[in-house]
């Protein structure tokens, strides 16, 4: 194949210099756009300007979605916003990782919340699943009141 229309890459940037991985991710970026080709990556902690690169992201603790959706600003709004262990990010903290901060401080509850040693996890102790499932409800019903609003 020499133009597959998605291609999935398992951490293309590991083992790579900085700026190695920016310029492989440019160049994705640019194959998807000028050929129409879709990328789906997993990158561990990049680097800011990475970061800004992705088009869609999507963010999962233990299997369960905490984040899906366009530009990743997104989930930075949307992780900083979660009750108990939302907290601002400062001006020098990387994107992803105050993102990835935020996700192992939820999944850190989880095992306090199990410390009784019995296997069982408890529902519902985990607060980032939760939060985005209310963050994607609270969106949907802004979009369906604003489209109302401009029907009439």
């Amino acid at each position: 194949m020499t133009r597959p229309s998605l291609l999935f890459l398992d951490e293309p940037t590991s083992g790579l210099d900085a700026t190695s991985a920016f310029e492989l991710v440019k160049t994705l970026r640019g194959l998807a756009k000028r050929n129409g080709q879709g990328f789906v990556m997993v990158v561990h902690q990049p680097r800011t300007i990475i970061f800004e690169l992705m088009d869609n992201l999507l963010l999962l603790s233990k299997g369960e979605e905490v984040y899906s959706g366009g530009h990743p600003s997104g989930a930075r709004r949307v992780l900083g916003s979660c009750p108990i262990i939302g907290r601002p990010l400062s001006d020098q903290t990387n994107v992803a990782d105050f993102i990835i901060d935020m996700i192992k401080v939820d999944e850190n509850r989880l095992l306090v919340s199990n410390a009784g040693g019995d296997g069982s996890i408890q529902n519902g102790s985990r607060l980032l699943p939760r939060h985005w499932v209310t963050c994607k409800n609270d969106e949907f019903l802004s979009i369906q009141a604003h489209s109302k609003y401009h029907q009439s």
